[in-house]
């Protein structure tokens, strides 16, 4: 929803509560704000207020379109913990092709971080959404007892671009020397499939040293 425009008059429209449209409804609830206007097209251009915003209303729906069981929970984590990143992304695929198309709408990168970011904490994954260190953020880092996952997105890129950033701007080194393993992840979205199309991987030991 974010980056989504509309003119006036349809961020006003409330003459019929089932009628209305979603964006009017998450304007007039607070979840979207506007971000610009453009005089050419007489559009505002609409976005989350902040980050925790769009954090809380990307959970709200997966749990409604999403629920989460403790089988998929318990495998999920399994397939992490084994760096079996085929399996766990097969798992992202079927959950994110039960959203709703129109959320997908004028979708951007940090999009596809919120819905991410909800399933893998709706699975019980210790995860964070764009972790600052002094090499910079983090799209998503994922802690499990014996792995640390750095992941780095794209959208309708290329995944082995993201895991080169990683590489270059080094994001993985203060996760080195904790006794843990580190597995850099690249992915890259599709706007036009609405999931991840492709992924990339590689493991270093704690030394950062590729296993």
């Amino acid at each position: 929803m974010a980056g989504t425009t509309a003119e006036e008059s349809e961020l006003m429209y409330m003459n019929s509560l089932e009628q209305i449209d979603l964006k009017a409804l998450m304007f007039q609830t607070g979840y979207l704000t506007i971000k610009g206007y453009s005089k050419v097209s007489q559009h505002y251009q609409l976005g989350f207020p902040n980050q925790e915003v769009q954090e809380a209303f990307t959970k709200s729906l997966i749990k409604h379109f999403v629920p989460i069981n403790t089988t998929v929970e318990v495998e999920s984590k399994v397939a992490l913990a084994k760096y079996d990143l085929a399996s766990f992304f097969d798992q992202m695929h079927t959950y994110l092709a039960r959203f709703p198309y129109q959320l997908f709408i004028n979708v951007q990168e940090r999009t596809y971080h919120g819905f991410l970011l909800g399933i893998m904490s709706g699975m019980g994954l210790e995860v964070a959404a764009e972790s600052p260190s002094s090499l910079g953020r983090v799209d998503l880092l994922v802690q499990l007892p014996t792995t640390t996952y750095v992941m780095e997105l794209k959208l309708d890129g290329h995944a082995k671009k993201a895991l080169n950033q990683i590489r270059e701007r080094q994001y993985y080194v203060p996760y080195l020397k904790k006794g843990k393993e580190v597995a850099l992840v690249g992915l890259n979205f599709s706007s036009e499939k609405r999931h991840t199309v492709e992924w990339v991987g590689e493991r270093l030991d704690e030394q950062g040293a590729l296993t």
